[in-house]
């Protein structure tokens, strides 16, 4: 009975997680499988559990309610199956959904979120749109998730501090293959402190129109395409709180003057990884 955390290590029959529920004032559970895991036979600890981090094959999860539960991780090798329910989970915080594929019919976003993290390559249409209603959400990130924009209402989200975009194909052409830098909408975010960028290898940043939030401190554009002409995207940004660059072109100092004032540092990946203070 006062046993408050758990890890199990399933590599074989999933039977061990009816012993779960008889553990009254459980909290936090770890679950680790090597096969496909149902989580129904632990529904009944659910009034207590606050953290569960399930990894495995496939995940099943229930439409139950999970009346304490603040933070939820799922990963899988194949599909997880999850309603992510504004009834299902009332108070929770942070949401992370890592796999090949996450299925879900219905996309009622908590408004409880704070962060919400989704790698996978197949995930509902509509997620994105149920993501732009959320307004507690403070960090976001969907690395590796195929994703080529964001929605228009995307720069709505008045509270974001970070975002992750890492290894998509993000574009700055519409489905007009005009230049539109709208496609990635993150002007408005007023808030936004840090921003990855990084291999995004159909993102071409110079000479475009994309207008990055004032107040970034930390941004990321490795493997990003510079431009025509190879021209660094720095040269039309203007970014005066900006402290850390992660980069392929190192920028000139009269850059760093008129474009960045402010910056610290710069990780030049391009050809060897360098860490270097700004003069």
């Amino acid at each position: 009975d006062v046993i408050t955390h758990v890890t199990v290590m399933i590599h074989g029959y999933e039977g061990i997680l009816h012993v779960i529920p008889s553990l009254e004032k459980l909290q936090f559970l770890d679950i680790r499988a090597t096969v496909d895991i149902d989580i129904w036979p632990i529904v009944h600890a659910a009034r207590t559990l606050k953290t569960l981090h399930v990894i495995a094959h496939s995940i099943r999860f229930p439409t139950t309610t999970w009346p304490q539960l603040k933070a939820l991780r799922l990963i899988s090798s194949s599909v997880v199956t999850c309603n992510c329910r504004q009834d299902q989970f009332p108070v929770l915080e942070s949401l992370s959904i890592e796999g090949h594929t996450f299925l879900a019919t219905e996309t009622d976003l908590p408004q409880t979120l704070v962060s919400f993290q989704m790698s996978v390559a197949t995930f509902p249409i509509d997620i994105l749109e149920s993501i732009c209603l959320l307004r507690q959400i403070r960090h976001l990130s969907f690395d590796g998730s195929r994703l080529t924009y964001l929605p228009e209402s995307f720069g709505e989200l008045e509270t974001l501090e970070s975002l992750s975009l890492r290894g998509n194909f993000m574009t700055i052409y519409n489905s007009y293959g005009e230049r539109d830098g709208h496609m990635l909408n993150i002007s408005r975010l007023s808030k936004l402190r840090v921003l990855d960028l990084s291999d995004n290898v159909c993102l071409e940043l110079g000479n475009s129109s994309i207008q990055f939030p004032e107040n970034l401190e930390v941004l990321d554009v490795r493997s990003c395409i510079d431009g025509y002409y190879n021209e660094p995207f720095f040269q039309n940004a203007y970014l005066p709180s900006l402290e850390v660059l992660y980069t392929k072109h190192l920028p000139s100092r009269d850059d760093i003057r008129s474009v960045m004032p402010n910056l610290k540092t710069i990780v030049y990946a391009d050809p060897d990884p360098v860490k270097k203070p700004v003069q």
